[in-house]
């Protein structure tokens, strides 16, 4: 079976997965398809050039679109036959891909990270009347997670048309059995890897350190951004505690901090998803999230490895510090593990065939060319992986 997945550009988060399946997968094909190189790419909110420190393009099967006319580039590779497409976006060049794609009888995902707890009343009531006909051009829908599916539920999604594909991590990079150069030693750290922007909110992790005032810990906030005058001037202001910004790190380096720390702390006001928390508890961090971070409702685990806390709540925050380090150090490691274990490349990879298989099967489009021996063999198929179809 073929599958596509179409991006606007290559990121740090999707490029080892693709990789991941180009190296296990024999019987299935993932071709990728960018809209843009990225090269240079800088991102709106710091005004930062990307440096992931891992090759972007290497190891999987993937097109850049012509740019002059990506329509008919990828016209052309339909004709091969694919049994989903996934789209990363329904605006912009998506919608064109997707019509595109309901022209070819193909069937198509849509791919989204949307959630509830960033939308107005009004919002959601807009959303309502003016999606529903963009979101029924698709034959199937990939959350991030589960506060994503919460929304598509709430959009009039049927359940059964929903699979999860998050942005995973290679957890190899992050493990916390490999040796950091900055191992734990007696002072527990707390770690803050942030774009220093209000949306992120690294400010709101700093007050809760210097409200808890204590001189047996340290904080690291690794990140830039125009937060990062204002953070420093109130760090100042408390020059007996151990605060320390070693500034924008790449990529690849974080992984040693993150296994260096105790506590991870991600205090954002609206974060859809939040890669970060996934990182840290590769790393075997203990994690305090605000409820706007949408990773935390799949991956926190209230009292086992961590917090989540209301966002804007300083006190509440500065309360889960201690109440983090004193968790039992087993029940973090055990319920970091099985996080880990649930949300792995092979469970993504999983989702994404079941999903072409429910496409295949159901033909939610029409008029839809389905095959039925291609269905049988797909279900056959996840019956020899133990999933469920």
């Amino acid at each position: 079976m073929n599958l596509a997945f179409v991006a606007s550009r290559p990121t740090q988060f999707e490029a080892p997965f693709f990789r991941f399946v180009a190296t296990i997968e024999t019987g299935h094909h993932l071709q990728v398809f960018y809209l843009d190189s990225g090269l240079g790419y800088r991102d709106p909110e710091t005004n930062c050039v990307g440096n992931w420190g891992i090759d972007l393009f290497a190891g999987y099967d993937h097109h850049l679109l012509d740019p002059a006319d990506p329509m008919r580039d990828f016209a052309g590779w339909l004709s091969a036959g694919f049994a989903m497409v996934i789209l990363n976006g329904y605006q912009g060049a998506y919608a064109d891909l997707v019509r595109l794609c309901r022209r070819n009888h193909t069937p198509a995902a849509l791919r989204l990270d949307t959630v509830l707890f960033n939308k107005s009343r009004i919002n959601l009531l807009l959303r309502r009347l003016l999606l529903p006909h963009v979101y029924r051009q698709f034959d199937h829908y990939l959350a991030a997670g589960n506060a994503s599916k919460n929304y598509l539920e709430k959009m009039g999604i049927a359940h059964n048309l929903v699979n999860i594909f998050g942005y995973c991590i290679d957890h190899t990079l992050f493990a916390s059995t490999q040796p950091s150069p900055h191992p734990r030693d007696k002072i527990p750290v707390l770690l803050v890897v942030a774009k220093f922007i209000p949306r992120e909110n690294p400010m709101e992790a700093l007050m809760a350190f210097c409200a808890l005032n204590r001189k047996d810990l340290r904080l690291i906030m690794v990140g830039d951004g125009i937060l990062g005058p204002a953070l420093s001037a109130y760090a100042n202001r408390f020059p007996w505690l151990d605060i320390r910004f070693p500034g924008y790190l790449p990529y690849t380096q974080l992984a040693a901090l993150f296994r260096a720390a105790t506590i991870f702390i991600h205090a954002a006001k609206d974060e859809p998803w939040g890669v970060s928390v996934h990182e840290a508890i590769a790393g075997g961090c203990r994690i305090i999230c605000s409820d706007r971070v949408g990773s935390a409702y799949d991956l926190v685990k209230q009292g086992k490895n961590g917090f989540i806390y209301p966002s804007g709540d300083i006190n509440a925050l500065t309360r889960a510090i201690p109440d983090a380090l004193s968790l039992d150090n087993n029940l973090v490691d055990e319920t970091n593990a099985a996080v880990i274990s649930a949300w792995s490349y092979l469970y993504m990879w999983n989702e994404l065939l079941l999903a072409a298989a429910r496409c295949t099967e159901t033909g939610s489009i029409s008029p839809r060319q389905t095959n039925p021996l291609l269905a049988k063999a797909l279900r056959a198929g996840y019956r020899s992986r133990g999933d469920p179809f």
